[in-house]
């Protein structure tokens, strides 16, 4: 089952690399997996043919207290989710921390929305699901029992996210793991493990192709229903009956540019422009097309609440899947 991604800045329309390996039933909700723009090439020869691949393992990062390593659970073959327990210090579970950056402060009623944002994933990633992003008692409570029950400390603010082993990317396959029980705990910062590169490939327009710029972001995402291969990639079997085709290339994945700035779920209908008001995204129809700063979205086929905001990103329902979606880019939308 294929689903569209876009952001409000491009279509990218994509396909996996796959390999002929026993394959691995995912068995939690689909997971995003960040590509930075910086890692990949363009190139325009190709009409808009743009790989998008880790040409190298990707690091996974101590972040714990010291210590002696009790326990290991991260193991090569092994797929990697947010809140996995990796390994035990002291006998305190070291979970993985996926996030665009790592945190390295306690959090509390005064941190950004950003870091609220990610301790809330991963407390519920771990077991202790909180209902919103913002701080709340609910989120103080999650805190306080993830800090008694698996950290062994006390109090709200001795949650500290740091304690953690932290990953670059949010999903994929373990290919090493370095630390091994009854060694000292590693001083953080220091690698101890490493994902299997992530190979994917797009054909982008050439709007799409201005708009992707270095230090920008791509998103993928998993569907539920695909199945990951031991080599990081999907295998297409689950996909055959359910494939869709856009421009007559097969899509097994969607990728888009990642907004940069928070926003709340919208109806975005047929022809909307999609306006960055200071800071929030934001639906306008009928907005002059030839205005700076802002990305017009065009959904074929009209349909209502077709895409919508979440986490940050531009998803479209799997309903509009037959139809294509065109974006055309004006200005930086910022």
């Amino acid at each position: 089952m294929a689903v569209a991604v876009i952001g409000p800045v491009a279509l990218l329309t994509v396909w996996v690399v796959t390999a002929s390996a026993p394959p691995v039933a995912l068995d939690h909700d689909p997971t995003p997996v960040w590509v930075s723009a910086e890692q990949v090439a363009l190139d325009r020869a190709e009409k808009g043919l743009l790989e998008l691949a880790w040409t190298q393992e990707q690091p996974l990062t101590y972040r714990g207290p010291g210590g002696v390593v009790t326990a290991v659970a991260l193991s090569p073959g092994l797929e990697l989710t947010n809140g996995l327990p990796a390994l035990e210090v002291d006998g305190r579970s070291i979970r993985v921390l996926q996030a665009d950056k790592p945190l390295v402060a306690p959090v509390g009623p005064r941190s950004s929305a950003e870091e609220l944002h990610v301790v809330v994933e991963f407390l519920t990633a771990a077991g202790y699901p909180v209902e919103g992003t913002g701080w709340s008692r609910d989120l103080a409570v999650a805190i306080e029992g993830y800090g008694r029950e698996v950290l062994g400390v006390r109090g709200a603010s001795a949650f500290d996210p740091s304690w953690t082993v932290w990953s670059p990317r949010t999903a994929g396959v373990v290919a090493e793991v370095t630390v091994t029980p009854g060694a000292d705990a590693p001083t953080p910062g220091t690698v101890i493990g490493a994902l299997k590169p992530f190979l994917a490939a797009a054909r982008l327009s050439t709007t799409a192709l201005d708009a992707l710029k270095p230090g920008r972001y791509v998103v993928a995402l998993y569907d539920e229903e695909f199945v990951l291969l031991e080599d990081g990639t999907v295998d297409p079997s689950r996909l055959a009956d359910l494939a869709r085709t856009v421009d007559e290339t097969p899509t097994t994945l969607e990728v888009s540019l990642r907004p940069e700035t928070a926003g709340t779920a919208i109806s975005v209908p047929a022809g909307a422009v999609i306006v960055d008001g200071g800071g929030l995204a934001c639906v306008a129809t009928g907005a002059d097309p030839t205005a700076p700063d802002f990305a017009e979205v065009v959904v074929v086929g009209g349909i209502p609440g077709a895409a919508y905001l979440e986490n940050d990103e531009m998803l479209v329902h799997a309903d509009v899947l037959a139809n294509p979606i065109e974006v055309g880019v004006h200005g930086p939308c910022r």
